[in-house]
């Protein structure tokens, strides 16, 4: 069967204009052009847009797609074993994020007592697919595979005590950062307890271990050289970020 793209839009829930830019970048070419200049869709340009969906599900962006499907030695049916395996995974953290609704529902309805553990059920999960997702590239390159699956798996661990304790470490920072930024001074009292309490932060998702004075000092720079790692301390004040890596070189005698 064939399929205008007003067709074929209709059939995937897709617009038409995303099939003309699929056309334009190459990610997918009609195999047909009518004598009208209509773009014409055959079988095997429906299981390339099948492909194609099935990649976008996961979050995968156009141009990477169209250089996976284009690889030479592309195995379809891997691909998709690979794609049920991580469905499959992501099905069973939304069960487990639906069952922590469902409890924390009849808990405030006084059916149900909830332990602190089970409110955070699902929920650190997503946190690291989030986190994964918009730094663990840059956080690769930096750290290496190894250090950061041990501090995913330390996150992973975490109490409700400690993710408390979180909370009011970075609330301190902000804080005492505000502070030392008012002091001007990066070698200030201030700018030294800010640097402290960020080392005490870090270091319950890092673990002890984990946390030098060199791999504190790498996050800083992540911080000055990606607005994405900066942003809540670009939102407090301009020049923070590279404040604050100034102070925690001074802080470590570097």
């Amino acid at each position: 069967m064939e399929y205008t793209i007003g067709k074929l839009a209709k059939l995937a829930g897709l617009t038409t204009r995303t099939l003309r830019y699929y056309d334009q970048i190459d990610l997918l070419n009609p195999s047909k052009t009518a004598d009208n200049g209509y773009r014409i869709y055959t079988k095997r340009d429906v299981d390339r847009l099948q492909q194609i969906l099935f990649f976008r599900v996961l979050k995968i962006s156009p141009e990477v797609i169209r250089g996976i499907l284009d690889y030479p030695d592309y195995d379809a049916l891997s691909v998709l074993e690979t794609h049920r395996a991580a469905l499959r995974e992501q099905r069973e953290q939304l069960e487990e994020i639906l069952e922590n609704v469902e409890k924390t529902i009849a808990k405030m309805k006084g059916e149900y007592q909830m332990t602190d553990q089970e409110k955070f059920k699902g929920l650190k999960e997503k946190l690291l697919e989030e986190n994964q997702e918009k730094y663990g590239k840059e956080l690769m390159e930096k750290y290496g595979e190894k250090q950061l699956k041990k501090a995913n798996e330390r996150f992973s661990s975490l109490t409700q005590e400690e993710f408390e304790k979180a909370e009011k470490l970075s609330e301190a920072f902000t804080e005492a950062l505000k502070g030392a930024a008012a002091c001007g001074d990066p070698a200030c009292a201030e700018a030294r307890e800010a640097c402290s309490i960020h080392r005490e932060w870090l270091a319950l998702y890092w673990g002890k271990s984990g946390l030098t004075p060199v791999t504190h000092l790498n996050l800083a720079d992540m911080y000055c050289s990606d607005a994405r790692f900066a942003e809540n301390m670009e939102a407090l004040a301009e020049g923070r970020a590279e404040f604050f890596r100034k102070a925690l070189i001074l802080y470590y005698d570097l």
